[in-house]
């Protein structure tokens, strides 16, 4: 079958473990129909770019089996399609989350955004969305609410972010134990997270974006010049800056060393330092090295992520990791009035070192810089 352009039917039974009004309902991107027993109930047959639901209300008997029929088509892009039920007398969503937590040890709580509503170019109209495009890097405002309440229960709240985007939570930094970014992470994405939540697999992943302030006052994206935004350009405090990460252990920097403080254009600087683990396991640390300019440089970004490795280290162990920097290389820009490149000597250099205590958060508080 095609990814596109096909269309599809389902059929089977539903048998209604009590008596009373059932809210039926079918999500999906494009069209859809449902029937019971032979019957129209639902009827979206049309184009949706995007997700819609749809709902009936209808009275079943207890223990007595229904015909269904769902049919869906797929016109281009992302195939979609849900079915669900809501049974008699069952509270509002947001109350059974609360009577959910109440009942819980600890509460996982998944939020964030989905490709349904952000991207490029498409048909969104929700708060916080113009298209695609982002206009509000909070979660989506029921989110917040249904998160503060959960806090409230008293219960350990977890959050576990899905995105493609950075995220503005400020209030969850301020108040939850741990938070979790999963990213989008595919179908083996609940094995993935419950190894770490679990302490199966020791997390040592790091932000490839800037994670703002709610309250920062952001270029809007219309305006393709960079100033203003991401970590090169950004020079205001972000919430979870680029590069940021933590782990189930502790890492110690030291002994920083520069083997010379003048080089040619097409020489080689090496930078070195000793990474210890100093926490009670095994992880991996992900040494960044950045460079930035000695002085304010308008056509020059703030810094430059110029060296990354990852390392394994068991509980005690140190390790020497070196950079090799080309200042042909590592340390120009474009000067657009001479039309040619530029070398800047960098203020030297600066390496970002997470040292915070094992469980804390994953994706917590701010990291340290060391000049």
């Amino acid at each position: 079958m095609s990814s596109d352009n096909f269309c599809i039917r389902w059929t089977g039974q539903i048998v209604p473990p009590v008596s009373g009004r059932y809210e039926l309902t079918v999500g999906a991107n494009d069209g859809f129909r449902r029937f019971i027993d032979g019957k129209p109930l639902i009827d979206n047959w049309q184009l949706n770019p995007r997700m819609q639901s749809r709902s009936a209300f209808i009275d079943l008997e207890a223990g007595k089996p229904h015909d269904i029929e769902l049919e869906y088509f797929e016109d281009s892009r992302d195939a979609e399609v849900r079915l669900a039920w809501r049974l008699p007398g069952a509270k509002p969503p947001f109350e059974e989350a609360l009577d959910a937590a109440r009942a819980a040890e600890v509460v996982v709580f998944v939020g964030g955004l989905t490709g349904d509503i952000e991207g490029e170019e498409m048909q969104v109209s929700y708060p916080g969305f113009a298209g695609g495009d982002r206009t509000d890097l909070r979660l989506p405002a029921p989110q917040e609410r249904l998160l503060e309440a959960l806090h409230t229960t008293g219960k350990p709240v977890v959050l576990l972010l899905t995105t493609c985007s950075a995220l503005a939570v400020d209030w969850a930094k301020d108040h939850l134990p741990a938070i979790l970014v999963a990213w989008y992470p595919g179908q083996r994405g609940g094995d993935a997270v419950a190894d770490v939540l679990f302490g199966a697999a020791n997390p040592a992943g790091r932000l490839p974006v800037t994670f703002y302030q709610a309250a920062e006052k952001l270029p809007a994206f219309d305006n393709y010049d960079m100033r203003g935004r991401t970590y090169r350009y950004f020079a205001g405090e972000p919430l979870y800056p680029f590069g940021y990460g933590l782990s189930y252990t502790r890492f110690e920097y030291s002994g920083l060393q520069v083997d010379r403080s003048r080089v040619a254009e097409s020489g080689t600087v090496n930078v070195s330092v000793n990474v210890k683990n100093a926490g009670a396991r095994a992880g991996d640390e992900v040494v960044q090295l950045y460079a930035k300019p000695m002085g304010p440089h308008q056509l020059r970004a703030l810094k430059d992520l110029r060296g990354i490795e990852r390392i394994t280290l068991q509980p005690g162990e140190s390790r020497r990791v070196s950079f090799a920097l080309v200042p042909k290389r590592d340390l120009t820009y474009y000067d657009e009035q001479r039309k040619s490149g530029n070398t800047i000597a960098p203020a030297w250099p600066y390496y970002s070192q997470h040292d915070h205590a094992p469980g804390r958060r994953i994706g917590g508080t701010t990291g340290c810089h060391y000049t």
